[in-house]
């Protein structure tokens, strides 16, 4: 008589076993009761160890056979995902990098989508929204990890103040006065320093008074 083992990917294993003038067989160990004298069976599915004996016995008195599967722990899948950067105004991209390890395969979805290589580089093209990629790696043992990164649409920079100053006349004789004109953009304030000093409003005209000396305006 003999009993054999076949493992499926360390989930299950099927039990073989055939007999030599026998009439019939006992199951014992880690299964049990009657079994016919030829046949195949599953284990299920394992978590560990099993030990499995099969007797068997005819008119020339009985056998017995015994097999073990050993389960093998599983090796998880792990993932390391990332985007950079992480927020960007509307129309730009970002780049999505990943590496894994003990994965077979890795599917996109989300933002993006399909079969990606287990670890590389890859750029978002232009993003009009905040947008969430999502990863899943497969490994053995229908064992997988996911992880997910988002990318934030925020509003862009303001654009920097500007401002124009100048002065006419640009020449007087002692004890006139000229006229300050000035006019700003993207300002909320202005400050005057050199010859004036103070508050003033974005936009505005100004008299110097009366000047004996050279005033400088920057």
């Amino acid at each position: 008589m003999s009993i054999h083992r076949r493992c499926f990917v360390r989930i299950a294993a099927t039990l073989l076993w055939s007999t030599g003038d026998a009439t019939d067989c006992t199951a014992s160990g880690d299964w049990s009761g009657d079994r016919a004298t030829t046949g195949a069976e599953s284990t299920g599915p394992l978590t560990a160890d099993r030990s499995y004996t099969l007797t068997c016995s005819g008119a020339g008195g009985s056998a017995s056979a015994s097999t073990f599967v050993t389960v093998q722990p599983a090796v998880q899948p792990t993932l390391s995902f990332e985007v950079v950067p992480g927020s960007v105004v509307a129309g730009s991209a970002a780049t999505l990098n990943r590496t894994s390890s003990n994965a077979t395969s890795c599917m996109a979805s989300g933002a993006w989508n399909g079969s990606k290589a287990l670890s590389g580089t890859q750029g978002t093209g232009a993003i009009a929204s905040t947008s969430t990629y999502t990863l899943v790696c497969q490994g053995q043992n229908a064992s997988s990890v996911k992880q997910s990164v988002t990318v934030t649409v925020v509003p862009p920079p303001p654009p920097p103040p500007a401002v124009t100053l100048s002065v006419s006349p640009q020449m007087i004789d002692s004890g006139q006065a000229a006229t300050l004109s000035w006019s700003s953009s993207n300002a909320t304030g202005c400050v005057a320093s050199g010859g004036w000093s103070g508050n003033r409003n974005t936009v505005g005209t100004e008299t110097t008074g009366p000047l004996t000396s050279n005033a400088a305006t920057p």
